[in-house]
């Protein structure tokens, strides 16, 4: 199972649907609250598995970056993946709230780098959404 998220909210899942992957969004949420990449593909009904490719590349580091090699033992990983990356890390940067959930298990405070890092100015409802009880939210509580 792999979702969408935004920082603690989760925003949709990705589900086969033929021989397509769609988004499927939670009840509420906005396509502009998505990634663009994201928003694009669901407007033009272009398969998910190609889009998350696309976006996963570009949230893993590059395999010439400085420091790789270390940065993979970091993650537990003896050679370049961008798929184990991907996974490991959860597509998770600091500078944006979006990431991906690879579990029933994974949250926001503990699989995000901005939830790990604690940060205080990144709150869980970032979008300071009304009703938060009408969305599914992966945090600890």
């Amino acid at each position: 199972m792999i979702a969408l998220m935004y920082d603690g909210l989760e925003l949709g899942k990705f589900e086969k649907d033929g021989d397509k992957t769609k988004l499927k969004l939670n009840n509420g949420i906005r396509k502009s609250w998505l990634p663009y990449i994201f928003e694009l593909a669901i407007d033009k009904d272009v398969d998910m598995e190609i889009v998350i490719k696309a976006w996963i590349k570009e949230r893993v580091f590059p395999k010439n970056r400085f420091g790789s090699r270390k940065m993979l033992r970091q993650l537990g990983l003896t050679k370049y993946n961008v798929d184990k990356i991907a996974e490991a890390t959860r597509c998770s940067l600091i500078t944006d709230p979006y990431w991906m959930v690879y579990s029933d298990n994974d949250k926001y405070d503990t699989h995000s780098i901005r939830g790990q890092m604690g940060l205080e100015n990144y709150p869980y409802n970032s979008l300071d959404i009304d009703n938060e009880e009408d969305y599914t939210w992966r945090i600890l509580t």
